[in-house]
């Protein structure tokens, strides 16, 4: 198909995402979306390119823009499993990569996002020149972010740019096809049709607002003895948020579960089975920190978490979750057989925002078996 041409110069054009499907408008070079402008959102270019792009994931914020990523999604982005830099360690990869693409064997661009050193979106721009490294031309690069998915994964109306197929576009300074860094310039996304400016907008002023010290709500006020665990014989209740709860893998298809037992005094024996089924098998006792499970909560106030613990003497872990967060940062502990007092700092989970807090969960795993600890008297402090 031949890319449409505005007035001034020539477009290029790219579905974004992997959306569902919708009835808002889609593309249709014969209507909708007339050569007859540059959209008012667009500055002019000396030359914009049209490709399909991202059918797996929206394309931006990208590299050039991490000024739109939050405090935790850069934390993400900038994790590393190593401080050392092996780039040998590429050259099996790649060989394998070129070997599979020339044999003719579909490739599909991805990114492993929500583990250490990569994130949501951003990360594609770096698969994609990782592909070009392989040997792949940009062209079949851009394929495996697009056509090449929709395809293999049977979404109808995706991967393209035809009639009939949803306006989910991205509009690029350069052409991607001779240098895939391109797509990196991203001058405007469109989501069914309607620009996304605003959502930059919201964002650009979510991290303004983050950076000027101003995130999550107005910070909650810990009691003056810190204790969040108001176990009793009908409720595991607490001071604020949605409460304390059974927390396992089932959720994400996994198997583990869980029982939950008060016991006498402030305390509840939690009897998990992990069992093998998720990659990271999990089950265990959570308190959700905001009015709804999910949502966050701000715990700025709160520097310590401290609990008291006895159990079968293995190994368990706190998980903190938070907002922008994709995996939970562990601490780990012991169950001895006699109570024990246990305190950690909330500084020390890293890329942990205090202020975004969504869940504390102690759990067991990811060995599978069978568990069993008691805890009491969880407190956050302020010192």
């Amino acid at each position: 198909m031949r890319a449409p041409r505005w007035r001034r110069a020539p477009m290029a054009w790219s579905t974004c995402s992997m959306a569902r499907p919708s009835r808002r408008p889609t593309w249709k070079p014969s209507s909708g979306w007339r050569a007859s402008a540059r959209p008012s959102s667009c500055p002019p270019s000396a030359c914009w390119k049209v490709l399909p792009a991202c059918a797996r994931t929206m394309c931006w914020p990208m590299p050039a823009s991490t000024s739109l990523l939050k405090k935790e999604q850069l934390l993400a982005l900038q994790g590393s499993y190593g401080k050392t830099p092996k780039p040998e360690e590429m050259t099996a990869p790649r060989a394998v990569t070129a070997a599979l693409h020339k044999a003719g064997v579909p490739l599909l661009a991805g990114t492993d996002a929500g583990n250490t050193g990569t994130q949501y979106g951003v990360s594609l721009h770096h698969e994609l020149r990782a592909l070009v490294q392989a040997g792949l031309t940009p062209q079949a690069a851009l394929a495996a972010a697009t056509a090449a998915p929709a395809q293999a994964f049977r979404l109808p109306q995706r991967g393209r740019i035809a009639n009939g197929y949803k306006a989910d576009l991205l509009l690029v300074e350069g052409d991607p096809t001779q240098d895939i860094q391109a797509t990196r310039r991203i001058v405007e996304v469109w989501k069914d049709g309607a620009p996304a400016s605003a959502l930059r907008k919201a964002q650009q002023e979510k991290v303004a607002l983050e950076a000027g010290g101003k995130v999550g709500g107005e910070a909650v006020a810990l009691p003056a003895d810190g204790r969040i665990s108001l176990f009793g014989k009908d409720k595991l209740a607490s001071p604020f948020g949605a409460g304390w709860m059974p927390s396992t893998d089932s959720f994400l298809g996994g198997k583990s579960s869980v029982r939950l037992q008060h016991q006498e005094g402030d305390a509840v024996r939690v009897n998990a089975s992990v069992v093998q089924g998720f990659a990271y098998p999990w089950a265990g006792l959570a308190f959700m920190t905001g009015a709804q499970a999910g949502q966050a909560a701000n715990l700025s106030a709160a520097k310590v978490l401290r609990f008291r613990v006895r159990g079968d003497g293995k190994n368990y872990g706190v998980s903190l979750l938070a907002e922008g967060v994709q995996i939970p940062v562990n601490r780990g502990f012991t169950a001895a057989a006699e109570w024990q007092e246990v305190s950690m700092n909330l500084a020390d989970f890293k890329g942990i925002d205090a202020r975004l807090l969504t869940m504390i969960a102690f759990n067991a795993g990811p060995v599978p078996g069978d568990y069993q600890f008691e805890i009491a008297d969880v407190r956050l402090l302020d010192k």
